[in-house]
């Protein structure tokens, strides 16, 4: 056989009956001719003896020819190369769950005689999943012409699961090819892969390194204070959100609250936030931060405290990020007042314990392709590390950043800050997250308070020593350049603003020359609140934007607390009149517990 395709038989005997037998054997003459075959992924389309359309009836690369005295020319033999069809593997997604559907990647084939292949044969149908195309379920065997990609999507059933079926490409000719697989993984969107607190569908909304539990820039939905000259205090409260952009499967809303005493389960008392980001601008990163400026003005929020949280929507399933608030206090003129800071910071690593050797907490997993200690050394804060989850949940302790490494937070054991000593052992799985301490520059702006040079007439802040049972006031130095404040009796005007607030004291605080507003924003817990007592007097917070009363803090004689007939025997609570009056008289309101 020659290269263009044409073949020869030369002289042949006349008035004789022949089968010409098209095969990738060679044959031997005087022997039967050997079987029809084609090299691989070739097949027969026909045979036909003649120059115009036809077949002979079987297409089986054989064709019997009929010699009677002359040559027989155009003894026609119809063949063809397969298409391809090839294995397709998609990358993990997160399950929709429910009856939504998603789109199958683009099936790909090829065909050396064709332009284009465009009619696919599903083969088999997945054992999980219901494959549809352009909204009519497939069925085992359906052919699909002129396929658009767009129309193919799978329901995958819920769960951790792997969809696959089979499928065939087919050229004109009507051939198909060899049949190839499809698969797709998907995850469950509210697990956490790598100990993280934020789930898969979170991560992938907000645009977080999957790869890390370490957030650089914080938590992705926060409440800010915004300079704003026309509000109370000179803030005004805005909520940002770093998210993913322009994804028509993911649907943001932010839900709000007057009070959480009004939260339910399942966004029960939330309100939704109907109208779009006041703004958006990217980060440069392929995300972006979408704001949602002056919360206050949303109905049920101008009375000075609110709440917020994002809910992310992909398919049948909802999650929802920790809350967070604000609240706003006046501090009237001349008259003493308790404040406490009732919010905690944003987190830079929220995670699950790998292990823990006492004051050696690792963290390994969770921090994955993160480096904690270099992302807390670029901070230059002093970092708390709260546990969230486990037996110790509501404990509190100091981190010493230089003892610790990438992986590994180690945890400062003298610390006055911690709320038990020694440091107990965690187990793994108890979820801890880490943030930073707050200051006092930061709970008490100096640039909203009235200083001076001298003690006596400049506002102050008092808080309470337990070990020495005497009260420490620090009060707003103004002179000159200088505006700090300083400790009262240091003779040096030492700088006090970095001093470190331990989340559960209280403090009083007294505005001298005039009424002064101040906002406290942060986010709330939603796990218990460590509030150690020693002997004694001391002056405690609450640990929650919430009105909380004795029992509902767990002090009862059934938790430790001593009760007696005799209030001189009995743990007393006292109460600061002021804060029930709102007037100038000072003193406390005792009670003890019998």
């Amino acid at each position: 056989m020659a290269a263009n395709g044409s073949y020869n038989f030369g002289t042949v005997a006349p008035n004789t009956s022949y089968s010409v037998v098209l095969s990738t054997t060679q044959g031997t003459v005087g022997s039967a001719a050997p079987a029809a075959a084609l090299p691989s992924s070739w097949v027969n389309t026909g045979e036909n003896i003649g120059t115009g359309a036809g077949d002979d009836g079987s297409i089986n690369g054989s064709l019997a020819v009929s010699v009677v005295i002359s040559g027989v020319a155009n003894a026609n033999f119809g063949i063809e190369q397969k298409p391809t069809a090839f294995d397709i593997n998609a990358g993990a997604q997160l399950n929709p769950g429910g009856s939504i559907t998603v789109e199958v990647p683009t099936l790909t084939g090829t065909d050396p005689e064709d332009s284009s292949v465009t009619s696919f044969i599903i083969k088999t149908l997945p054992s999980n999943g219901t494959l549809y195309y352009d909204g009519v379920a497939v069925t085992a065997g359906q052919t699909i012409t002129s396929y658009d990609s767009t129309k193919l999507t799978v329901d995958p059933a819920d769960g951790v699961i792997t969809v696959s079926f089979t499928y065939a490409a087919v050229d004109l000719a009507g051939k198909e090819s060899p049949a190839k697989t499809v698969t797709m993984p998907f995850t469950d969107p509210l697990a956490h892969p790598i100990g993280s607190c934020y789930n898969s569908l979170q991560q992938m909304a907000f645009a977080l390194d999957p790869t890390t539990a370490i957030l650089p820039t914080g938590d992705p939905f926060q409440v800010v204070k915004v300079a704003d000259l026309s509000k109370p205090s000179g803030y005004r409260v805005d909520a940002k959100v770093r998210e993913l952009p322009g994804s028509a499967d993911i649907i943001f809303t932010v839900e709000y609250i007057a009070s959480l005493a009004s939260s339910g389960a399942n966004g029960a008392g939330w309100s939704s936030l109907a109208t779009p980001p006041t703004s958006t601008a990217s980060n440069g990163d392929g995300s972006i931060t979408a704001t949602y400026q002056d919360l206050e003005t949303l109905t049920g929020l101008s009375s000075g405290q609110g709440f917020v949280r994002m809910k992310v929507t992909y398919g049948a399933v909802s999650t929802r990020t920790k809350v967070s608030g604000w609240s706003r206090r006046t501090a009237l003129q001349n008259i003493c007042q308790t404040v406490s800071m009732p919010y905690i910071s944003y987190d830079l690593f929220c995670g699950k314990v790998d292990s823990a050797t006492g004051a050696s907490i690792n963290l390994t997993t969770p921090v994955g392709s993160g480096d904690l200690k270099a992302a807390m050394l670029a901070t230059g804060k002093s970092y708390c590390l709260e546990v969230t989850g486990g037996s110790y949940a509501g404990q509190r302790f100091a981190v010493d950043i230089s003892a610790s490494t990438a992986t590994t937070l180690a945890l400062d054991a003298t610390s006055p800050l911690n709320t038990t000593s020694p440091i107990p052992a965690l187990a793994p799985g108890d979820y801890v997250k880490l943030h930073p301490f707050w200051t006092l520059d930061e709970l008490f702006d100096k640039n909203a308070f009235s200083g001076s040079n001298d003690p006596l007439t400049a506002d102050r802040v008092t808080f309470y020593d337990n070990p020495t049972q005497t009260f420490k006031v620090y009060w707003l130095l103004d002179f000159s350049s200088i505006r700090q404040w300083v400790a009262e009796g240091d003779a040096t005007l030492t700088d006090a603003g970095g001093r470190l607030m331990d989340p559960a004291e209280g403090c009083f605080l007294t505005a001298r020359s005039a009424d002064t507003s101040q906002i406290f924003i942060g986010f709330v817990r939603d796990f218990p609140f460590a509030s150690p007592l020693k002997s004694g007097f001391n002056l405690i917070g609450g640990g929650w934007p919430m009105d909380q009363s004795s029992v509902s803090r767990g002090m009862t004689t059934a938790l430790g607390f001593t009760g007696n007939g005799n209030p001189a025997l009995a743990d007393k609570v006292q109460i600061w009149k002021t804060d029930v009056t709102g007037l100038t008289s000072d003193g406390y309101s005792p009670y003890y517990l019998l």
